[in-house]
């Protein structure tokens, strides 16, 4: 009775938390369980028994315990451990879910930046199904499944698999337009807006594309690379704006490179500024030594017979 008694306040029974697997929730309800061993020994230990029961079955007890400890810390050794633990209590613990879902994007987008395709493809897939899995696991719970939906459509975008991620994360922006509470509650409703302007705009379907950038920008606010990615929709459907877009992108983060190096394809494109464009270019490495693509285009627009 006494452990039980214990082991409330603590047993996020009253109090439910939100968390993977957590032995410190037993921490308080320890004592409940020393006095229940302490009453045990005392029951089996009868006067008159050899004086070293007590402490051999003290022993055993501390011994097992221990081993049980040394086998748990090896579970919380890395997340992906703790996660895949918590799966085999629980299989359907949307925390567990959805962490390995975010450890296997970082792991996709880590490999296609290395260029393993194979590998950042399984990983992608794989990051997919668990926050598919942990979306079915938050049933009921809109804020939760609303994240994890947005991560199976950011997982897609990254894959590539523009379609299957646009048609996901136009039923998160649906969701977050009919609620504004979750809306405003919502850890990703900015990036998952984001993320679907991406995916239109590789489909193509500009149009939409377009007014989803718009809203964001307008709900959501200007950031440089919002500005960016508007102002590259805008270019794709030959709409003279995007320059504006770019300029407005700059005047937030000059360091924005990506930004400065769309804004001189644009204007190399255009009788009279090809100098200006080869600038911003300049510009470019001269904040970023290092950025490839500037110094690709700027090699390939003073070279080889190029203006």
């Amino acid at each position: 009775s006494w452990w039980a008694i214990a082991l409330l306040p603590a047993a996020n029974l009253l109090f439910p938390l939100r968390t993977v697997l957590a032995e410190r929730f037993a921490y308080l309800p320890l004592a409940g369980l020393s006095l229940a061993a302490a009453a045990g020994l005392a029951a089996v230990v009868r006067p008159g028994a050899p004086r070293r029961a007590a402490p051999v079955l003290g022993a055993l007890l501390i011994l097992l315990l221990g081993v049980r400890t040394a086998v748990r810390a090896d579970d919380w050794s890395t997340p992906e451990s703790i996660y895949e633990a918590t799966l085999r209590s629980f299989p359907a613990s949307y925390a567990a879910l959805y962490g390995l879902g975010g450890l296997r994007l970082e792991e996709g987008i880590a490999a296609r930046e290395r260029g393993d395709a194979a590998a950042a493809a399984e990983a992608l897939d794989e990051a997919a199904r668990r926050f598919e899995a942990a979306a079915e696991a938050a049933a009921g719970d809109a804020g939760r499944e609303i994240d994890a939906r947005f991560g199976r459509g950011r997982a897609l975008v990254v894959r590539g698999d523009f379609e299957a991620a646009a048609s996901v994360l136009r039923d998160v922006d649906r969701a977050l337009a009919a609620s504004p509470d979750l809306a405003r509650t919502s850890r990703h409703a900015a990036e998952a807006r984001f993320q679907l302007g991406l995916a239109l705009s590789q489909i193509p379907r500009l149009a939409e594309a377009e007014e989803v950038f718009r809203r964001l920008i307008e709900i959501h606010g200007e950031t440089a690379r919002r500005l960016d990615a508007y102002g590259e929709v805008l270019r794709a459907r030959r709409d003279g704006r995007a320059l504006r877009q770019y300029d407005r992108a700059l005047a937030i983060d000059p360091d924005h490179h990506p930004a400065r190096i769309h804004l001189a394809e644009m204007l190399r494109m255009q009788e009279g500024y090809e100098g200006l464009a080869r600038q911003q270019l300049k510009e470019v490495l001269a904040r970023d030594p290092t950025n490839r693509r500037a110094r690709e285009l700027l090699e390939a627009w003073t070279g080889g017979g190029s203006r």
